[in-house]
């Protein structure tokens, strides 16, 4: 609070910040993968899930910190309490349906979806050479 008695709003601006630079770093590290996709697409067909997954948390973050300012700022100027339901109803439709998405787009992952060839994992021997063992290796 301020010595007016006004409740400061120094935090969410804080948490803002956190959330768009996660978000941006998200986004610069994607667009080193994700090649010509667009967005959907690299969401949908990502062999590695960390990274659509932090793109749509943070996504969802960023809409949910930005959106309680206008019902928020409704309840104050008309009294109804009705927008502040309003809103905070909203944010959570938001999440669930992030969620939603995440389950339907991340479940072919956790069960097991083959990998592409070309992905580095390692050689029955321990190497790691694009899934061969390294030439020089002695066996």
């Amino acid at each position: 609070m301020t010595a007016s008695g006004a409740t400061s709003h120094s935090s969410f601006s804080h948490r803002d910040r956190v959330e768009s630079l996660s978000f941006r770093t998200a986004i610069v590290e994607s667009n080193k993968i994700r090649g010509d996709k667009g967005w959907w697409s690299f969401v949908r067909k990502a062999k590695s899930p960390e990274l659509p997954v932090i793109l749509l948390e943070d996504l969802a973050a960023l809409l949910a910190l930005s959106s309680p300012s206008p019902p928020w700022r409704l309840t104050l100027l008309t009294k109804n309490g009705y927008f502040d339901v309003a809103g905070t109803a909203t944010i959570g439709v938001l999440l669930v349906v992030v969620a939603i998405i995440l389950a339907i787009e991340v479940k072919s992952l956790l069960i097991g979806e083959v990998r592409d060839q070309g992905v580095d994992r390692p050689h029955p021997c321990g190497h790691r050479v694009d899934g061969r063992c390294h030439p020089d290796h002695p066996h």
